[in-house]
């Protein structure tokens, strides 16, 4: 292998109130499109309840009402990315409503940088790093983090 080859890794972008964010391809198992929500008592407020997949309980998230943004109104684009989180032997399975699926992307690690100090609306700590396009700059969350340990 030269010692010049780049590497590359594979997003799925998504939109929230027309941001871009991106998850790991790596830790997303499926996409769906919304279906009815179970509320769960005593649940936090980003929890939007959960719902059957296939005979597996799946918690659903609402990563807008996580990262203290307004919460958009459903549309036809608003889908559920069902993900992996968690690290070893203690992940789950989590529902994030998101309000639309971008696309998969590929950004070679060059492209990747450390997220900033300042100037983002949301938690430094949900954020893993910011990828860098032609165009834009997308926020690559850290979806480990977004559950409260």
């Amino acid at each position: 292998m030269s010692p010049n080859r780049t590497e590359q890794f594979q997003f799925l972008t998504v939109r929230l109130d027309q941001v871009i964010f991106a998850f790991d391809i790596k830790k997303v198992k499926e996409l769906i499109d919304p279906v009815p929500i179970t509320q769960v008592p005593r649940m936090p407020g980003y929890m939007l309840g959960a719902i059957n997949l296939r005979g597996e309980v799946v918690p659903v998230m609402d990563l807008c009402l996580r990262f203290g943004i307004d919460q958009t109104a459903q549309s036809v684009d608003t889908s559920i990315a069902i993900v992996e989180t968690g690290q070893g032997e203690e992940t789950c399975w989590l529902g994030v409503r998101v309000d639309a699926v971008d696309q998969v992307l590929s950004l070679d690690n060059d492209l990747i940088l450390a997220p900033p100090d300042m100037g983002l609306n949301i938690p430094k700590r949900f954020i893993r790093a910011v990828g860098q396009t032609k165009d834009e700059f997308i926020i690559i969350l850290d979806i480990d983090r977004l559950l409260p340990e």
